[in-house]
């Protein structure tokens, strides 16, 4: 054992070291089972927990659902959401923790990444020979704990293809050594495998490293262009074998996130480039860096100091230094130049988490500091004087900045700046043969890497760890009393409460709501016209009306409890479930059951996933500010037999406190009489039937501006969305004043797309009862795959479905394939003749049987290229 840790001691410290400092800071912060704490922050608690709840549940039983879910909003590719979030090797530790202890698992999987990443660092400077002994140790600590892990470390599924990048670059030398690397190309494609984004990132670095090594090796062009082909086939065969997940996901992508790229690029600098230097200091992060903050490159005093050093090196050169100094300016302008900035990111702008590349401009300093030890014995006058210089330049820009940014404190500054100068005294006492000035390198270098942990991370506040499991017990609870009672194959459940938009996922059922960076743009749209909460990246299926919830299949609901009874229970629905919908007309349906915290609602008004619908449903007109107007148009569209109004509206009042419309104002553009007293908006009517009536509710009216009340009921708003709303505010309540109270957080309103309409509940169960006769019948469902049998009964009718529209989907007709019709740019539909027919819808990725096959092909450009290789020795 003592032979073994002596021949290996650097991979075991490299690996422990940044493991144990994650682990002993959030044991400090109280993190569970150290506290009541999580590590549950941001989006990692907004969003990818859901996803990891959805991957456990599913992977060994149902792993399909991987590949498709109706648990993504209405339905939705998963194939690339499951390449993005969870294609890491480490995510199999969730299977091993029950759902409730999701976020220790998530603990444990971060400190391993931390770990693995100083290891793979601690293998690329040692086998590549750049160092040896402690210092190899204090640069895989910097690369391990270097400040963009430390920020990002709850954005998970980044870490992975970070922590191989060194092996990537470990094998870019072999270029110039013989011809082609299989090693080069296999941890290329498991790079783009684990991440298709970063891996992207990571293929242009690695492009500029050869450039790099090319400098170093040059001998003769002739010999450079051959090496050049070496590298183009290696990282060919790399892409092809990663085709198989990879042209899938960017299909995906061109009808999500991709139809966001920007199409015209501003040669412009985004912010004042010396507000970079600030990001040297440690600890330079907080909450609103992670918005709109720079880039995070802090990596310690020994890569900052090495990296000036190189230019100074002798050993190294010309032509290397120039080369590095033109990779170096590329990547330091790629951190404030738009077009540079775009470029790293695919050409769209990162939506929070600017400079997401910037992991490799931390690799490349240290890299070139690493150059800079292998070769330096002792440090001379004037790296000395470089080092102060630089070092004077920081302390004194920190200071003279303080004032205007608010993610550094005097503190900070002091201790960088001590700690770089302690660093430089122990570089001039360094020599390759001092192994003891080598370790206290090492342990300086790893406080200072610990120190910024402690300093950025401070600055973030996590989730209780109770806040997590009390809800989600409680809406798992919930979802299996639905699916105890569900008497159908396929429905979806809608909810009043809600702690994220992914908790379909979270409970892995048929929901209506979803937060993803890949979402389809065509569904949000439809959120939108429907008058429900939606953004480029989520859509929330909340505050429904009777109609959306028919046309949906919203066939149950889950409501917390409000009786003023309720079992002895340390938790109550106020403390579990936070409030986000307003939904009276929910007594318009069936109670089946009642748990301690909840209620249990079935709907019998609602349509299957498929149902007959007249022609016009292709021509309905499309409003997109006037949610109950769209509902009309498709309800009448659907079934044109009826020309009833279905929403009307009503008169209500409205009554000011504290506010007074502005002077030649256009509508009910509002302001403060006092600015420093409470302001309010009352609106009050009296129903004149016993029918549902809804609000809507204008696009500016957010949780930033206003706060809602409905008869004393206060709902949780959306901090942003961007279309009117509906909201439920009275039904079975004639003759009874309904209240509707909007307070301001501002010291002015404008007040737009409000209405009160009266639902004509007669009207719409005639509709109903007429419209489920053609709906389809024997429903089989799979995960990728509806079938049924439907009858159309005259030319005049078309299937209608309430599955987003994908070119994945497939369609036979009593067993034939059949043409798919795409219904108001949102649903798959099709044009069939009058009769009984057996249809049955079937998914399979776009592109999976392309990529599988350049897959096999990339496979065998590597066996083939390592035959070339062998051949060769």
């Amino acid at each position: 054992m003592h032979s073994y840790l002596k021949r290996h001691y650097i991979y075991i410290f490299s690996f422990l070291i940044p493991a144990f400092s994650l682990l002993f800071y959030f044991m400090y912060r109280g993190a569970y089972p150290f506290g009541k704490s999580s590590l549950l922050t941001v989006d990692l608690g907004q969003q990818y927990i859901d996803f990891f709840a959805y991957f456990k549940q599913n992977i060994l039983t149902h792993p399909t659902n991987l590949i498709y879910s109706f648990s993504k909003a209405l339905g939705g590719d998963m194939l690339g959401v499951s390449a993005y979030y969870l294609i890491s090797p480490l995510n199999i530790i969730l299977l091993l923790f029950p759902q409730q202890l999701l976020p220790v698992a998530i603990y444990l999987i971060s400190i391993l990444k931390f770990g693995f990443a100083g290891l793979t660092a601690a293998i690329f400077f040692k086998r590549s020979k750049l160092q040896r002994g402690p210092l190899t140790i204090a640069y895989a600590v910097s690369f391990a704990l270097m400040s963009y892990l430390i920020v990002n470390h709850f954005n998970l599924m980044w870490l992975d293809a970070v922590i191989v990048l060194p092996l990537v670059c470990l094998y870019v030398p072999q270029f110039f050594k013989q011809k082609y690397s299989i090693a080069f190309s296999i941890w290329l494609a498991i790079a783009i495998l684990l991440n298709y984004y970063i891996g992207y990132m990571i293929v242009i670095f690695v492009t500029l490293y050869f450039i790099f090594q090319a400098a170093l090796y040059f001998r003769n062009w002739s010999r450079l262009f051959r090496q050049t082909w070496h590298f183009f086939l290696s990282g060919l065969a790399a892409v092809l074998t990663s085709s198989v997940l990879l042209l899938p996901t960017l299909f995906a992508l061109s009808e999500s996130k991709g139809q966001y790229t920007i199409q015209h690029i501003k040669w412009q600098i985004e912010y004042a480039p010396y507000k970079l230097m600030l990001k040297l200091i440690m600890g330079s992060f907080n909450f609103d860096q992670m918005s709109t903050g720079q880039a995070n490159i802090f990596v310690g005093s020994l890569a900052i100091f090495g990296f000036l050093f190189f230019f100074t090196l002798r050993q190294i050169p010309l032509r290397a230094k120039i080369t590095a100094a033109f990779i170096t300016i590329f990547l330091i302008v790629s951190l404030f130049f738009e077009p540079f900035d775009l470029f790293w990111h695919g050409f769209q702008f990162p939506v929070w988490y600017p400079y997401r590349f910037s992991f490799v401009v931390s690799f490349w300093l240290l890299i070139l500091s690493a150059y800079s030890f292998h070769f330096i014995e002792t440090v001379n006058r004037l790296q000395i004087a470089l080092a102060l210089v630089f070092t004077g330049i920081l302390g004194a820009l920190a200071f003279w900045q303080i004032k205007n940014v608010n993610f550094i404190e005097k503190d900070q500054i002091f201790i960088t700046v001590l700690l770089m100068l302690l660093m430089l005294v122990l570089l001039t006492l360094k020599t390759n043969r001092a192994v003891g000035i080598s370790t206290i390198i090492t342990v300086v270098t790893t406080i200072e890497l610990a120190g910024n942990l402690i300093f950025s991370l401070n600055n973030i506040t996590y989730l209780n760890e109770s806040d997590f499991t009390d809800y989600t017990s409680q809406l798992v609870s919930g979802a299996e009393a639905v699916k105890q009672k569900a008497n159908a194959t396929f429905y979806r459940i809608g909810k009043t409460y809600e702690r994220t938009k992914n908790d379909p996922m979270q409970a892995n059922y048929n929901g209506g709501s979803q937060f993803n960076s890949m979402m389809e743009p065509a569904l949000t749209h439809f959120y939108g016209r429907m008058g429900q909460d939606k953004g480029d990246g989520f859509v929330t299926y909340n505050n429904g009306t009777i109609f959306t919830d028919a046309l949906l299949d919203m066939r149950y609901f889950m409501q917390q409890r409000t009786e003023n009874t309720l079992p002895k229970n340390a938790l109550t629905p106020n403390t579990v479930f936070k409030n986000v919908a307003s939904r009276p007309d929910l007594s318009e349906y069936n109670t089946i059951d009642v748990l301690p915290l909840q209620t249990i609602h079935y709907n019998p008004m609602t349509l299957p996933i498929a149902f007959v619908a007249d022609r016009q449903i292709l021509r309905a007109k499309q409003y997109v500010d006037f949610p109950l107007a769209q509902q009309e148009s498709w309800f009448h569209a659907i079934n044109p037999n009826f020309n009833q109004p279905l929403f009307e509206p009503n008169n209500y009042q409205i009554k000011r406190h504290n506010l007074r419309l502005k002077k030649k104002s256009i509508g009910q553009d509002y302001v403060k009489i006092n600015p420093k007293k409470t302001a309010m908006l009352e609106l009050t009517f009296v129903p004149r039937t016993d029918d549902p009536y809804y609000l809507t509710w204008g696009s500016s009216l957010n949780n930033k501006l206003v706060s809602l009340t409905i008869n004393n009921q206060d709902l949780q708003l959306e901090d942003s969305y961007d279309n009117p709303l509906v909201y439920g505010v009275a039904d079975q309540q004639q003759g009874q004043p309904i209240t509707i109270k909007i307070t301001l957080k501002k010291n002015n309103l404008w007040l737009d797309n409000i209405s009160i309409n009266r639902f004509n509940m007669a009207l719409f169960k005639n509709w109903i009862n007429q419209t489920q006769d053609t709906a389809l019948k024997q429903v089989q469902t799979t995960p990728t795959s509806i079938s049924g049998s439907i009858n159309v009964k005259t030319n005049q009718q078309l299937m209608m479905t309430t599955i987003p529209y994908s070119k994945g989907w497939h369609l036979t007709v009593d067993g034939k394939a059949h043409k798919i019709k795409r219904i108001q740019q949102t649903f798959l539909g099709a044009e069939l003749n009058p009769g009984q027919h057996k249809i049955k819808f079937s998914y399979r990725p776009p592109l999976l049987v392309l990529g599988a096959s350049l897959s096999f092909l990339g496979i065998l450009l590597v066996i083939i290229l390592e035959l070339i290789n062998r051949k060769s020795h």
